[in-house]
């Protein structure tokens, strides 16, 4: 059976996540849409809301989040979406400030980076 077009650009967007997180490298969303050559328009839109699946897939098997390798350019931590979404999973708190929401990306990231490269 052939893949659609998102199928398409969800396998590479996958792969692209998978090589950053396992060197522990970081990417920009925009970096990503391109690399995986989300068709337009709202190419981001689409991107964060794959990444919000892929953050409950992760979650319900108990993997660490590879969404996490995924920032924004202006503050090199993920969009507030992401810790959002973290937030509805309950894997951070909702009450968390600024610094405590930095510390456990931080956390996450060297958990996700420990995990994907086994």
């Amino acid at each position: 059976m052939q893949q659609s077009e998102n199928e398409r650009w969800m396998k590479r967007a996958a792969e692209i996540m998978h090589s950053h997180v396992q060197t522990s490298t970081p990417l920009t969303y925009q970096e990503l849409a391109l690399g995986a050559q989300i068709p337009p328009p709202h190419r981001i839109h689409k991107l964060t809301m794959w990444l919000e699946q892929t953050m409950e897939a992760d979650s319900a098997s108990s993997r660490p989040m590879r969404a996490v390798i995924v920032v924004s350019k202006t503050n090199h931590l993920p969009a507030s979406g992401f810790f959002d979404k973290a937030c509805d999973l309950g894997v951070l708190d909702w009450d968390a400030d600024l610094p405590a929401r930095r510390l456990w990306y931080k956390q996450h990231l060297a958990q996700a980076a420990a995990f994907y490269q086994r």
